[in-house]
């Protein structure tokens, strides 16, 4: 293949407009379609294996009750509101939610603790927080040492300080409108891990979705081709997860398999078994993970991946290798 690299480098261009918002650019577009709004946004597997499709007329409905609700608690352009929720469909439908009315997102992992959530929202000064029953046993504690936290909309759990998710999904209804964003209005709160000192709040307009989308396509293989089925176990409280992930896929409408808990190992081979998967992003432990459980003895039979991108810490080439002969594709690294 000749290098095209010139080309494309002198040709380019940012074709970035005035107004810009996420959820109406991932969702809403889709949904108002009807035909569009049937296709299948998310194949999901519960915690025992259970299965369920999602179409994106089905997520907007969820998304768009939420998002009125958010609306009638006085949420307003501009306000943080925090997601803290597994890899489920219900956290996609949230995350779109709070794009959708025009807040910034703050997605947190459950895993961060009492101390480490306390301390992200604080620095957020978030003012509502979703959460589902990962996040319970931390929220009550948590509630107390945030005081600019004024609402918690709670799925699967019931407290005192807490607006059940069912009950707001039953009384809103499912028509709603966007939020008119600007591109460069902010739309995501993303915290480091703080591995190396205190966690750091990384704000970004509605417009980073457009900066990652050429990364995407290209480290995919050209992403999307038909019949594309895209998974990944990176969570979806990072920029990787998130970005390069799940928002992506659903900005060209196209469908991605999510888990509750995230598949690794022999459970990521088995998966890539069961569902059609042709596209992936994994971090370089997902994948020194299925090598392991590959030389294990685990089965790699029916994996059809055509595209696999590995993000994060640099892995070695003889992980490399194991990957294009194994799984059936070079990985490509962003």
């Amino acid at each position: 293949m000749s290098d095209q690299h010139p080309v494309l480098y002198s040709t380019y261009q940012w074709l970035v407009p005035e107004q810009f918002n996420i959820a109406q650019a991932s969702l809403q577009r889709w949904a108002a379609n009807a035909a569009e709004g049937r296709r299948i946004a998310i194949h999901h597997e519960g915690p025992q294996g259970e299965r369920s499709d999602w179409s994106y007329r089905q997520l907007a409905d969820v998304s768009n009750r939420l998002a009125n609700g958010l609306r009638k608690m006085g949420t307003q352009k501009g306000d943080r509101v925090a997601v803290v929720m597994s890899q489920r469909p219900e956290a996609i439908a949230a995350c779109l939610a709070v794009l959708g009315v025009g807040a910034v997102l703050v997605p947190l992992s459950a895993q961060l603790g009492t101390d480490g959530l306390a301390l992200r929202l604080r620095d957020a000064e978030a003012r509502s927080i979703i959460a589902d029953g990962t996040a319970a046993p931390e929220l009550a504690t948590i509630m107390e040492q945030c005081p600019s936290v004024q609402q918690l909309i709670g799925l699967e759990f019931q407290n005192d300080h807490t607006l059940s998710w069912r009950t707001l999904q039953a009384r809103e209804p499912a028509d709603f409108q966007p939020v008119s964003t600007l591109a460069e209005d902010p739309a995501i709160l993303l915290y480091t891990a703080g591995t190396t000192g205190a966690p750091k709040g990384v704000l970004h307009a509605h417009r980073v979705l457009i900066g990652v989308l050429p990364a995407f396509v290209a480290a995919q293989n050209w992403y999307p081709k038909p019949g594309d089925l895209f998974w990944s176990p990176v969570d979806w409280t990072t920029a990787s997860g998130l970005l390069h992930g799940l928002l992506a896929v659903l900005y060209f409408g196209r469908t991605l398999v999510t888990t509750a808990q995230p598949a690794r190992g022999a459970d990521a081979l088995r998966l890539l078994s069961r569902h059609p998967i042709t596209n992936a992003l994994l971090l370089p432990g997902d994948l020194a993970l299925m090598h392991e459980a590959e030389q294990a003895g685990a089965s790699i039979e029916n994996i059809r991946l055509r595209a696999l991108c590995v993000t994060g810490d640099v892995f070695s080439p003889a992980l490399q290798e194991w990957a294009a002969t194994t799984l059936g594709t070079a990985p490509n690294e962003i």
